[in-house]
Order: structure tokens, then C-alpha cells, then sequence
């Protein structure tokens, strides 16, 4: 008696389970639905690296025309201007902006930080998530503030006393890094996570650039010994 009533307990049982899994997704779906491929996550891989390899590939040519092009006005400006020459208040202003824009690079390394590591895991998940209007926006705004801080540090920076060629080199640094910045976001949007390889880069390129020539150029203004004479 007592093995007739397990066997129809077990037979209930296994009756009500079959009942109940009938309403469970066990993720018996085609394998396309839950399977994606690099591919289908970068639908236009292919000509997303095409754009942005030929885009770098002209930006550096270009930077190594202008790094050994020949220039023979260059070293008039320091004949005619001298940093040391300048009023104090001019240094003092130039010095501040200086200082506003070194906090404007800490603050954007803090932000880096905080978007890839805290907010998300990494560059490439926070670029691959953000819809295409805002990276466009972000794109748009950094374009913008690059250009302007740039351009404002590096005309004072060329009447410093240096090497024509060195100095060549540092100007193009920072911009040249902020370009290809925003083309590895784009990378890491369109073709492939591994382009925040290229981003690390490119941070490191606009840090070192902004920061010599901001430095070299301070050092030149408030100390006059630096800027008697050139050196070659």
C-alpha cells in the first residue's frame, strides 16, 4: 500500500512540475537571438577602421611635413619679442589661465576616471552605451575647448627660446592628441573595443604637450635668464 502511494506522489509531482515549466523561459531560443557576434555589434566595423586609419595615417604625415619643413622666419620672432619683455600684468593673467586650464585637465582626468571605472566598467562599455547624438555633442564641445586652449597656449610658447624643431613638435603634441582622442571614442563606438588602446595614448600625448609648453613657457617669462639668448 505504502509503494502505490509514493509511486502517485512521484506521479503528481512530476505532473505539476511539467504543469509549471510550461510557463518558464529556459532560454530555448534560436541561437542568432542570443548569440552576438563582434560583427553584429559593429555593424559597420569595417568601414568605421578604414575612415579612422587613413584619417591618423594623413594627421601624422601632415605632423612630420611640418616637424622637418624648412622656415627661415621662425627665428626672427625671438629677435623681435622676448617673453621676459612682458608687463607684469600680462604675466600674471597668462600665469592664472595657465593654472585654470592644468585644473581644466585634472578635473577631465577625474572625470575619465569616474565614467569608466565607477560609473561603468570600462571606456569601451560607456562609449559603446552612448547613443550617437550625445558622442557627436561630445565630440562638438571637445573640438571646440582643445582648439581654443590650445591655440592660446601655443602662441606664447613659440616666442620661447628653443630649438625651432622641439618646439615644432610640442605644439602639435597636444592638439594633434585631442584629435586622435576623439577618433578612438568614435573607434570604440563604431569598430572595436580595443581602440581605448589608442585613447590611453592620446591622453598621454595632450597631458605632455599642454604641460611643457605651459611650464616652458612660464619658466621664460618670469625668469629672463632663460630668454637672453637662444639656444640652438
Amino acid at each position: 500500500m505504502k509503494k502505490w502511494i509514493i509511486m502517485g506522489v512521484c506521479i503528481l509531482s512530476f505532473g505539476c512540475s511539467a504543469l509549471f515549466a510550461q510557463g518558464l523561459d529556459f532560454g530555448d531560443v534560436a541561437a542568432t537571438e542570443t548569440i552576438q557576434t563582434e560583427s553584429s555589434l559593429y555593424p559597420v566595423r569595417m568601414e568605421a577602421n578604414i575612415v579612422i586609419g587613413l584619417s591618423i595615417l594623413v594627421l601624422l604625415g601632415f605632423c612630420l611635413w611640418v616637424v622637418f619643413q624648412k622656415d627661415d622666419n621662425e627665428k626672427s620672432l625671438n629677435r623681435k619679442f622676448k617673453l621676459a619683455d612682458l608687463p607684469v600684468s600680462a604675466k600674471s593673467a597668462m600665469s592664472l589661465v595657465w593654472v585654470s586650464y592644468g585644473l581644466v585637465h585634472v578635473f577631465a582626468v577625474a572625470t575619465v576616471y569616474l565614467k569608466t571605472n565607477v560609473a561603468y566598467e570600462s571606456a569601451k562599455e560607456y562609449f559603446f552605451y552612448m547613443p550617437v547624438h550625445k558622442l557627436t555633442a561630445l565630440s562638438h564641445a571637445h573640438f571646440f575647448g582643445h582648439a581654443t586652449m590650445y591655440i592660446i597656449t601655443a602662441s606664447l610658447f613659440l616666442f620661447t627660446v628653443l630649438p625651432e624643431r622641439f618646439k615644432r613638435l610640442i605644439v602639435i603634441l597636444a592638439p594633434l592628441g585631442a584629435i586622435l582622442d576623439n577618433a578612438a571614442w568614435w573607434g570604440m563606438k563604431l569598430a572595436s573595443p580595443h581602440y581605448e588602446l589608442l585613447s590611453y595614448g592620446t591622453g598621454a600625448m595632450i597631458s605632455i604637450g599642454f604641460a611643457a609648453m605651459a611650464t616652458i613657457t612660464c619658466v621664460q617669462i618670469w625668469h629672463p635668464k632663460y630668454s637672453k639668448k637662444e639656444i640652438e
